[in-house]
């Protein structure tokens, strides 16, 4: 039997501003023992066929194509076969931009949406552009990128690294999703504005395209909600995926969910930043609930 004989299950992907808690739902659903997981975000993958797209919001008709659908399936079944797994997810961040994008190349994938206070995800995603990562990283990152995306890749990385010597920056050139003028905003922003526009961005775009999607296959649920209740938000989320109740998968969420992180951005934003990231969001803030 091939790939090409097995049927995708219903893919579990998890999207969300960079910071909003998405790796905390994937460890937590990778507990379940019907569940694999992408140990990397799949960017590359996602990119395949529109590498030389410089931002991350690919929509269905321009960007959509029957051999690019093909080609990613195809990795999706591989990696399931490969853990002995039906569902797999994926927790790519810059997924957020793209939902309709997404369920076309997968049409029976599930989305999971997870929405957090954007002052709080600016605060953690500063601290996110600052840190560095081991070279390690990326030599084991790189096994995941396709043979026809490596020269994009390797030019993105190169160009980050250049900018930053460049301008002297003590911050990378990019991190988490892209936007059309992203290298330009980078340029010109504070980075408390760049984040809290790259929170307003994101979320921004999952909501418009969440009417886009199949009926039932989008759920949106809220970190701080989660991290409070995590029993209750945890399994709803299981029955949103069509999972069997599973008492590993129970466990590790009473015991590993941490509700201490939530308004962490009182004492990490200083009053300029908290000024910046308010001016870029504070409409989104409004509409969900999140300021008065």
């Amino acid at each position: 039997m091939t790939t090409k004989d097995i049927k995708l299950d219903r893919p579990l992907i998890v999207v969300g501003a960079g910071r909003s808690g998405t790796t905390l739902i994937r460890d937590a659903l990778m507990q379940h023992k019907d569940v694999a997981s992408f140990e990397f975000e799949m960017n590359a993958l996602w990119k395949y066929g529109n590498e030389h797209i410089d931002h991350d919001m690919l929509n269905v008709k321009q960007h959509y194509s029957h051999a690019v659908s093909d080609y990613i399936e195809n990795v999706f079944v591989r990696k399931s076969v490969e853990f002995g797994r039906p569902r797999l997810l994926d927790k790519t961040v810059a997924n957020v931009m793209r939902l309709a994008y997404i369920q076309e190349v997968l049409p029976d994938a599930r989305i999971l949406h997870v929405i957090r206070d954007g002052r709080s995800v600016s605060a953690s995603a500063m601290a996110r552009w600052s840190a560095k990562h081991p070279s390690s990283y990326f030599l084991k990152k790189l096994k995941t990128v396709p043979l026809r995306s490596l020269p994009w890749f390797a030019f993105y990385v190169i160009k980050s690294k250049y900018l930053a010597l460049v301008r002297g920056t003590v911050h990378r050139q990019t991190w988490g999703s892209r936007w059309p003028g992203f290298d330009r905003d980078v340029t010109e922003l504070p980075l408390a504005t760049i984040c809290a526009k790259q929170w307003t961005l994101q979320v921004e775009a999952a909501l418009a395209q969440k009417t886009m999607l199949k009926p039932n296959t989008y759920m949106e649920i809220r970190y701080e909600e989660l991290v409070s209740n995590p029993q209750k938000v945890f399994d709803e989320v299981r029955c949103f995926f069509e999972l069997d109740y599973d008492e590993k998968f129970n466990s590790w969420v009473n015991s590993a969910v941490d509700d201490s992180r939530t308004d962490k951005w009182h004492k990490n934003l200083n009053e300029e930043q908290l000024g910046l990231v308010l001016e870029q969001s504070s409409h989104l803030l409004k509409s969900l609930g999140y300021l008065e």
